[in-house]
């Protein structure tokens, strides 16, 4: 677990750079299809990632002043199956090179689960990767919202793929996002994870989010829907332990956690997460902020060229960074206003930008649903049982927070 102190009330932030522990890579900002919800603004935008890019990328983390012991390498933001087999065959060779760091990486990909074939499961099968599937749920919830570029729904070409990789013997994740038409129906999706026998899967909810403006959880009444939904959920467990959901699980973990374990969230971390766009540039904190244009405050959401400059640059670009000092003037906010601030570390910059028009902001529609309900709502499941939770205690949280794959993926 990495301690990070906070100091004075004026909201300075040390300059401390946590150890890397998920790096994001976007091999293309194409996907093949469309969801309505989507925050990539560049979907129809086929570059693709050179390997020359690749290799200064890599060249790039040698110079990371930290490494976590396993580091999660994230091939996403946008569907990553559209590049062929011979780019990632090349590319995790040259990943491979990091062992020289003494560092072991673990390769994703974050799939609509629409183009796996037959060779792309013998290639998963190869190089052992973690694969997180992107399904809404059944067809009804699913294809209102993840189209094709025709408006045809998706779901079947989803689930196709889901048994390919269930027949290869790869398992996987779900990433389910959750709209307002999900949640009015929690026995619906809990009738279809046990159909399809899944046995591990995360939900997301609708934010509001790079080119995605608006949402359906805006509503007055998401709190209370959202509320029943992991109600309904929960119960569903008990019946199914077999069935692992990412926010049950890690919200009972946090709330049942030794009241000595302390965090820092990793999208406000400098240099926990960082993020490569397809030609090179380079971010950290929230990979959503990668996508986002700049303003007058924020005069840029990345700091290095892998090309050009060095990890030692980088920390410096963003250290001197606007976004830097007032993203350690909403943290500090949120520590003090927030009871919930231990179960979130202050929540996520890309979310607080994207809702507030800054990062010095506290509370997002993201936290009130994520955070805020699904803790009461696990809680008051855990303390009816007779579980000793600790919903409110501020600066106390978890060793580490995920958002990609496994199955944190972003849908």
């Amino acid at each position: 677990m990495w301690l990070v102190m906070w100091s004075g009330i004026q909201g300075r932030r040390p300059a401390v750079v946590l150890p890397t522990s998920t790096v994001i890579v976007q091999p293309s900002p194409f996907c093949n299809i469309d969801c309505d919800y989507c925050y990539l603004p560049a979907r129809l935008d086929r570059t693709r990632m050179s390997m020359e890019s690749v290799r200064s990328i890599v060249q790039f983390l040698f110079g990371v002043t930290e490494f976590a012991p396993v580091v999660d390498v994230a091939w996403h933001a946008g569907e990553p199956l559209v590049v062929p087999r011979s780019f990632y065959r090349a590319a995790f060779a040259e990943f491979a090179r990091l062992s020289d760091r003494g560092v072991r990486c673990v390769h994703q990909f974050q799939t609509n689960g629409t183009l796996i074939t037959e060779a792309w499961c013998e290639f998963m099968r190869e190089h052992t990767m973690l694969i997180g599937l992107s399904i809404d749920g059944p067809a009804e919830l699913h294809d209102r919202h993840r189209k094709d570029r025709h408006g045809r729904g998706t779901f079947n070409r989803a689930m196709a793929g889901a048994k390919l990789l269930a027949k290869s013997g790869i398992e996987f994740s779900v990433t389910s996002v959750l709209s307002v038409d999900s949640l009015m129906r929690p026995d619906l999706v809990c009738e279809w994870i046990e159909e399809c026998g899944i046995t591990s899967i995360g939900f997301n909810v609708e934010e509001v989010e790079g080119a995605h403006l608006t949402s359906t959880l805006a509503g007055d009444d998401a709190t209370a829907l959202y509320r029943q939904f992991f109600s309904t959920l929960y119960e569903f467990t008990k019946t199914h332990p077999e069935v692992r959901i990412r926010e049950i699980v890690d919200s009972r973990n946090l709330l049942l956690r030794p009241t000595s374990c302390r965090f820092v969230n990793e999208e406000n971390a400098l240099g926990s997460i960082l993020n490569f766009d397809v030609n090179g540039r380079v971010s950290t904190f929230s990979p959503e902020l990668l996508t986002i244009a700049p303003t007058s405050r924020y005069r840029s959401f990345t700091w290095a060229h892998v090309a050009e400059d060095d990890f030692s640059t980088f920390v410096e670009r963003v250290t001197g960074s606007a976004l830097y000092e007032d993203l350690a003037v909403g943290v500090a906010a949120c520590a003090r206003e927030c009871e919930y601030f231990g179960l979130c570390g202050g929540g996520a910059p890309g979310n607080k930008f994207s809702e507030l028009g800054t990062v010095t902001g506290t509370e997002t529609m993201t936290c009130r649903l994520r955070v805020k309900t699904l803790m009461d709502v696990m809680a008051e499941a855990l303390e009816r049982e007779g579980e000793q939770s600790h919903r409110h205690i501020r600066g106390r949280a978890p060793s580490r927070q995920q958002r990609v794959a496994e199955p944190h993926g972003r849908g």
